[in-house]
This record gives C-alpha cells, structure tokens and sequence, in this order.
C-alpha cells in the first residue's frame, strides 16, 4: 500500500512538500503525522473562514482520487510544511488529452499564516510545474461572501461584481492574474417533498424522451454514447473570456476516472435523457457524492441545442434530485455552482428552490 510520502524541495525560507502520487488508496491519509490531513485542515479552516462553511473543502477522498496516477491527468498537490505542520498548499492539474495550454490551480494558506509570502511561495512552485510541462495559461477560483449593501465592489467584465476585500481578489491582482468571470455558487436544502416533486415533473412530460440513472460505473451500453454528449458541454459553457479548449471525453477517459472515485470512495448519480427515436442521448444531469456526510455537489447539467425548448433539464435535475433521496436519505443540501451570465441554468435552479450561498471569482494568468 503506497503512502503519501513527502519529497522536500526548498523555495524561500519554507519547506515545499511535494505528496507522491498514489497507486491505491492509502490507508494512512487520516492518520495525524500524513501531510494529506494537514493539507484537509488547511482546506477546511480556510472556507470556514472566507464564507462560513467549508462544504467545498477537500476531503480525503477528493485528495485520494486526484493523487491516483493517471494516464489521462497530471494532478499535484504540494503542502507548504513547518516543523510538521502544514500551513498551507498548492494543487495543479492539467490534461494530458486536450487543452494542452490549460492548468488549473489552487493557492491556499491557513487564515492565521497569511500575508507572510507564503501564499507567493506556493505560486511560484506552481508555475515552476506548469512551465516544466509546456502549460502557458492558469486559471484559478477564489470564494467570498456576496458584498454587502453600499460595500466596495471590483466587477469582471461580465458585469457580475465581488466584494474588494475579497482575499483571493487581492492576492490574484498582486500576482497578475487578470479577473475574468463571477460563478453563483447556490445551495439547496433538502429533502424536497414528493408533492413538489411530482409537480415538477408535471411541467415537463418530455414526451419522445425516455429517462435512465446510473451510479459509478455507467452501463457500458451507454458509455460511448455518453462520452460523445460529455465532449460537447465545453464548447456550450459561458467562459467569458477564459480560455477554454474543446474537451474529448473517450469511454476510456471516463472509466479511468470513475474507477479512480470509486477506489477513493466517492460516487456520482448520472440522469439522462434518451431520444427514443434515435436511440441517443439528449441530456444529462450529474450530481457527485464525495465523502461529505450530508452536502452532495451538482455537476454539469447539459442539454443538446437541437433537443432544447422540451424542459429536459428540469426533468433531468428532478429526477436526480428524487434518486438523491432515495438512496442517500442522509444528504441535507446539494451544492451547485453556475457562471452569473448562465441565465437559463439559474432560472431552473431558482425554480428548484436553490438560494444564493456565496460567490466564486475566476481568474487566468498567461505565463511568460
């Protein structure tokens, strides 16, 4: 069984501990001397900090399943480490398939360890990797609070704004990303009660359509197919002006990542729409379990352009919402996260009773 072991390298007056990819699960990741709990912590303690909740934090699990070796990804994650203890870390993450350009990154410092350049320390081993594997554009998210009434703002270019005092506004525009777009990330409680769910359903009959819903792995009847619908939600996403390369999804690609949530423990409900005539799929909705004990998390809901206008998200996102329940009655809330400007995706999650929780800032950075 293969540890999260460190690999020291030394960058300004700290240690930065590179954790080791992992073959299979590593059962030390909760033990209290493992650099993966240090780096949970750090996850945690800094949400709870920035918009009071750490739902999105890392989790072992998460941790576990972005550190298994991939053919298919590049994922690190290095934590920031003194006398034993971590203040901080970084993670990067890049396709090895498409968007060869692309990484994404996150730069995170405990809330008592902050303005003391260790956040610029971090950033640096960050792009000492992207530059090492050919990536010349980084894009990164920041949380904060929706701003108060009368309070500074800074707004992106869609028009959506984020509070001024907003940390990750401030260490992003120090280190010259340029801040590009604003996602609502809504919260919605549950359980939801038959009765409004029944309705729900009644608003969209989907006549023509055939509903299925699929845990990990999906039936490999539907995983070609399924590839095909997944490869085209980049190009149908409000990017502004992030850049956004296409993505090909191969039933492949996608068993290896199922395969790498399974073994780490995680579980994603899949609903999609099957066009009975054509025998294809239409539409999908994802929601991902990971090892939280009651928060669930909305992946992309997509619906093809020449299928829209039959209510197919609502009746996909019903359905999921309705399977959620079943099989897991102990969830409380779903999370979901939507670019401002998506104004179809939020008109249904408000219909679903989804209310606003905090707001995420995009950036991008275009190395020299």
């Amino acid at each position: 069984m293969t540890e999260l072991s460190p690999l020291s390298v030394m960058v300004g007056v700290m240690d930065i501990v590179v954790l080791r990819p992992l073959f299979s699960l590593a059962d030390t990741i909760d033990q209290p001397d493992n650099l993966g709990q240090g780096v949970v912590a750090v996850s945690q303690a800094s949400l709870a900090h920035v918009i009071g909740n750490n739902d999105y934090a890392l989790t072992p699990g998460r941790l576990v399943a972005n550190l298994l070796r991939s053919s298919h990804r590049v994922d690190k994650i290095a934590a920031a480490v003194e006398a034993g203890e971590v203040l901080g870390y970084a993670s990067f993450e890049t396709s090895l398939d498409d968007a060869l350009a692309l990484a994404e990154i996150d730069v995170v410092v405990h809330p008592a360890n902050r303005r003391a350049g260790l956040g610029s320390q971090l950033l640096a081993w960050v792009e000492a990797e992207a530059k090492e594997l050919g990536r010349t554009t980084l894009q990164a998210q920041a949380f904060a609070r929706p701003p108060a009434d009368g309070a500074a703002i800074v707004t992106a270019p869609t028009g959506a704004a984020m509070p001024a005092d907003s940390p990750g506004l401030a260490f992003a525009a120090a280190h010259g990303f340029d801040f590009e777009q604003v996602e609502a990330s809504s919260v919605l409680d549950i359980p939801i009660a038959q009765t409004q769910l029944d309705a729900w359903a009644a608003q969209c009959p989907i006549d023509g359509y055939r509903l299925h819903t699929w845990g990990l792995p999906m039936p490999d009847e539907w995983v070609e197919e399924f590839a095909r619908l997944r490869s085209d939600v980049p190009g149908e996403t409000p990017n502004a002006g992030l850049d956004a390369g296409a993505e090909t999804w191969s039933a492949e690609r996608l068993r290896d990542r199922w395969h790498d949530w399974q073994v780490a423990g995680l579980d994603a409900l899949t609903v999609a729409a099957e066009h009975i005539v054509s025998g294809k799929l239409a539409a999908f909705t994802q929601l991902n379990l990971m090892d939280h004990p009651t928060a669930a998390f909305q992946g992309y809901t997509y619906v093809e352009p020449g299928h829209r206008g039959h209510r197919l998200g609502l009746a996909v996102k019903t359905q999921a919402l309705a399977a959620l329940q079943n099989r897991w009655p102990q969830m409380r809330r779903i999370h979901t996260e939507n670019a401002t400007e998506n104004a179809p995706m939020l008109a249904i999650n408000q219909t679903m009773g989804f209310r606003l929780d905090c707001l995420s800032a995009v950036f991008q950075k275009r190395l020299a």
